[in-house]
């Protein structure tokens, strides 16, 4: 008797595990061969803004920014397809609706179980962190340059802005160019987030101008190395406010280049990236893009390969006028 009772407890502890694991709304799943995935999200096709997704080697998640709330629909329906219905990390880059905006859709279906910002947001981007913090109870940390944490075995460093920058929140609403908050000052405090698995790393570079790089390249000169990278999300979706500084490109010297959304990057820019020895990823060319990474070696894989016609052609003309200045 003593037997079968012992028998029924353990199929009914067996069955109590299953159904636990199953309610259960952490994302951790397994990973092969230890394997970093990234998606940069084509947000160019009907919608517009940032949004990158992460499959981290221990089976957690990270959300960098999620576009406009008009990309939510194509977010939810690729988190749907692939059986995400929870996000471990959410990072805000910065408060411009084109990289916040998609929270409004994804937080009524989506949970998240932590936030990483700044806490640099315009009056009415207040919304934000009341969703987030109080009304859904989300922890938030703020952080700033200097500040790094790791999950598994992936490190993140916090590059930019500093401590000084974020010590106050804005007064006023967002809109308009310059002042508070204006489009400058907020783009230019966006979070630079830098992220190292074993021999690889990203860089996260929201929508920072050429003056926030100059900065930045003058509060890391003793080793602009701290900016080195192989994967770059372009600044500012490849508009020239924020590509036309060739000594920040050639500090990060990425292996490959991301920009989302539809700005069309100008020529003499893109041979910036070239210059370095970036492959440059466009989405409103490539589609949505994917990277792999096991912490030595990098795999791209796009929608559609190769490089636009106009800049393949640009970068043609610029090595042959190389080689006639060496000849």
């Amino acid at each position: 008797m003593k037997r079968r009772y012992s028998v029924f407890l353990l199929i009914l502890l067996s069955i109590l595990l299953v159904l636990a694991s199953s309610c259960s709304t952490t994302s951790v799943r397994s990973t092969e061969n230890n394997t970093l995935r990234m998606h940069f999200f084509n947000t160019s096709v009907q919608s517009w803004g940032d949004c990158t997704y992460i499959e981290l080697p221990n089976g957690q998640n990270m959300l960098i920014d999620c576009g406009l709330q008009s990309c939510a629909s194509e977010i939810l329906a690729d988190f749907r397809a692939n059986g995400i219905d929870h996000i471990d990390y959410l990072v805000i880059s910065h408060y411009h609706s084109d990289h916040v905006g998609g929270l409004q859709t994804l937080l009524p279906v989506i949970s998240f179980s932590q936030v990483y910002t700044t806490g640099y947001y315009p009056t009415d981007f207040s919304w934000v962190e009341l969703n987030l913090s109080k009304l859904r109870n989300i922890p938030v940390t703020y952080v700033k340059a200097g500040d790094s944490f790791d999950i598994g075995d992936v490190h993140f460093d916090v590059l930019w802005p500093t401590a000084e920058m974020v010590a106050e929140r804005p007064d006023v609403a967002s809109g308009g160019t310059s002042g508070p908050g204006g489009t400058v000052n907020m783009n230019c405090h966006s979070m630079v987030l830098k992220m190292t698995y074993g021999n690889n790393s990203a860089l996260f570079t929201g929508d920072i101008y050429v003056e926030a790089q100059e900065e930045m390249m003058e509060l890391y000169r003793d080793d602009l190395s701290v900016l080195d990278c192989d994967v770059l999300k372009i600044m500012h979706h490849g508009y020239s406010n924020a590509n036309g500084n060739e000594a920040f490109i050639q500090a990060v010297s990425p292996e490959y280049a991301f920009s989302m959304g539809t700005a069309t990057m100008e020529m003499l820019h893109y041979l910036y990236y070239y210059k370095a020895g970036a492959q440059v990823f466009m989405s409103w060319y490539n589609g949505n893009s994917w990277v792999e990474m096991d912490g030595e070696n990098i795999t791209v894989t796009t929608e559609k390969p190769g490089v636009n016609q106009g800049y393949a052609k640009y970068a043609e003309s610029w090595e042959k006028l190389q080689q006639t200045k060496n000849n």
